[in-house]
């Protein structure tokens, strides 16, 4: 497996090959240049607590790679900006951290909260590195996003399965985010403490906190019980279902959880999936239906 440079890994509609290299090479050295000028005058110095934090999500995320057979690609903390609150707000993601695929930064306000911090910076990692491919236009004057994880560009230039893609990834980041409670890992001492103050049960310890796209991830684990359901000749367990939906994003085609969708339910159910997937309604009715 190739070794990865930066959140792009492919050039789609560049003849030429040295041109389609010397692309991805300057999104190399955006990586290495780590900030976006528009937010450093903003930026405020990481602390020893935040560092480690970084570090432990950037260990976590590769782990994950390593299980699916892709290879480390470390994040430093260079590349995460975290940025003073009054000032935040320009950003893509609302009140939450966000990954700049055209700067190669993770950008996220100051939270202050370790636990918070831990769970913005696994799942935006994860975002980091999925794979990821740009389109030039025919004239050669214009690149846009062609993969990032899941979402791809498919019928009409729409971006397919971006609900799907936060679904999957931020799954990962609740079981990461519970599994450090359960531990008590020693990081978030403050946090398990006010949770137990609570009278959470220990075992329980991480499951009622808030995490994102609970619709979405609603709709991914019943689609990933049906497969189970209609597989089992196949498949050991839910887990190892949902496993071709995490090797999927970091994987450079969609070919292997399409096939798998289509031999399920019939041959046009992933493009469907993939068109309702902008409305979460309809895609969740879908899904029921299938």
């Amino acid at each position: 497996m190739p070794e990865k440079s930066s959140s792009f890994e492919r050039v789609v509609g560049v003849p030429d090959k040295q041109r389609g290299a010397e692309i991805l090479d300057d999104f190399k050295d955006n990586f290495e240049g780590k900030r976006l000028r528009e937010i450093k005058e903003h930026e405020i110095p990481k602390t020893p607590e935040d560092i480690e934090v970084i570090n432990l999500a950037n260990e976590a995320t590769n782990e994950i790679r390593r299980k699916y057979g892709f290879s480390n690609f470390d994040i430093p903390p260079e590349n995460i900006v975290i940025v003073d609150e009054p000032h935040w707000g320009w950003g893509e993601g609302g009140d939450n951290a966000y990954f700049s695929s055209t700067g190669q930064i993770i950008a996220t306000p100051y939270s202050g909260q370790n636990f918070n911090f831990a769970r913005l910076m696994f799942h935006e990692m994860l975002h980091f590195k999925s794979f990821g491919s740009l389109r030039v236009s025919k004239d050669g004057k214009t690149m846009t996003e062609d993969r990032s994880g899941l979402q791809a560009r498919m019928h009409k230039g729409k971006m397919y399965f971006k609900n799907l893609n936060e679904a999957v990834t931020e799954t990962l980041t609740k079981n990461f985010i519970t599994g450090l409670f359960r531990n008590k890992d020693q990081r978030f001492t403050k946090e398990v403490q006010e949770l137990e103050q609570r009278g959470i049960a220990p075992e329980n310890l991480g499951e009622g906190m808030i995490f994102g796209y609970g619709q979405q991830r609603e709709a991914l684990n019943a689609l990933v019980d049906k497969i189970f359901e209609k597989n089992g000749d196949i498949f050991d367990s839910k887990e190892e279902v949902f496993g071709i939906f995490v090797k999927s994003i970091f994987n450079n085609n969609l070919l292997a959880l399409g096939k798998l969708i289509d031999k399920t339910f019939g041959v046009g159910t992933f493009r469907k999936l993939g068109r309702l997937d902008s409305d979460q309604d309809k895609l969740t009715k879908f899904v029921s239906s299938l």
